[in-house]
Formats: structure tokens, C-alpha cells, sequence
């Protein structure tokens, strides 16, 4: 009897901590971010394949858990993104929608950007530049 109860409340006990675990994350698209790095601007446009709506896409809550992150570079949006398009030979027409994986942790918060290919090949009009996560910070999530 007594080893029941014992274990009963073990078992509550670690289901009001359970409870009490922070369960999401974040994503975020910096609107700057580091020159040093190489690295330029991306809007999250989708999560998961759903769209995120426009007031939402600098930063997004999400579950931990896998999640698929479509984001869109923004690379001519800062002027030494133009610049360096120009030495490469980017003639931009429209931004395409590339996935990212992102396993995110309890208060995680991952910071992503567009990273340049210094030379892109010939697979197509997008090739130039890859989605990255160029900073993890702990941000507590609630």
C-alpha cells in the first residue's frame, strides 16, 4: 500500500513539472543582419508549408519540434547586397521561397538569414544564395 502511493505521487509530481516545462521556440528574421558574417536580410514567408502572416514573419513561435521554415532573401533590400549581386552577375527578378530545417529547442530562438554562394552554379535563377541560422540565443518562451 505504501509503495503505491508512492508511486502515485511520483507520478503527479511529474506531471505538474511536466507541465511546467517550457514547450516552444522561436524563429526570427533579423532585419540586419551582420556585415561581418557575409550575411543578408530574409522574411519568413512559411512554416510547415502554411503561410505566416505579414505582421508575424520577422518572428515566429513554434512547438519544439522539426519545422520546415520557408523564407524569402531579401539580399537587395541592403545596398552592399546590391553590390555584391552586381559583381557576381545577379540580375534579380524575383525572390524564391527556399526551406530551412530547424529542429527547435525549449527556448531556443534562431536567428536566420540569406548567405551568398561566392559561385553560384547553373541550376537555375535562384541558386545564388542559401537560408541559414546564423545565431542560436536562449530566449524564454511563454
Amino acid at each position: 500500500m505504501r509503495r503505491t502511493f508512492v508511486v502515485i505521487a511520483w507520478l503527479l509530481l511529474s506531471a505538474s513539472s511536466a507541465e511546467g516545462q517550457t514547450v516552444c521556440g522561436y524563429v526570427a528574421a533579423n532585419p540586419k543582419p551582420p556585415v561581418s558574417k557575409g550575411l543578408y536580410p530574409v522574411s519568413i514567408a512559411q512554416v510547415d508549408g502554411k503561410k505566416v502572416d505579414g505582421r508575424d514573419s520577422a518572428r515566429v513561435k513554434l512547438l519544439v519540434g522539426p519545422h520546415s521554415i520557408g523564407v524569402v532573401e531579401r539580399v537587395a533590400d541592403d545596398r552592399r547586397g546590391r553590390a555584391r549581386l552586381e559583381e557576381l552577375g545577379i540580375n534579380q527578378k524575383s525572390a524564391a521561397l527556399k526551406l530551412i530545417d530547424i529542429d527547435v529547442q525549449a527556448d531556443g530562438s534562431y536567428l536566420l538569414g540569406a548567405q551568398l554562394i561566392a559561385e553560384p552554379g547553373q541550376g537555375g535563377s535562384d541558386d545564388y544564395w542559401e537560408p541559414v541560422v546564423w545565431r542560436k540565443l536562449v530566449d524564454s518562451c511563454r
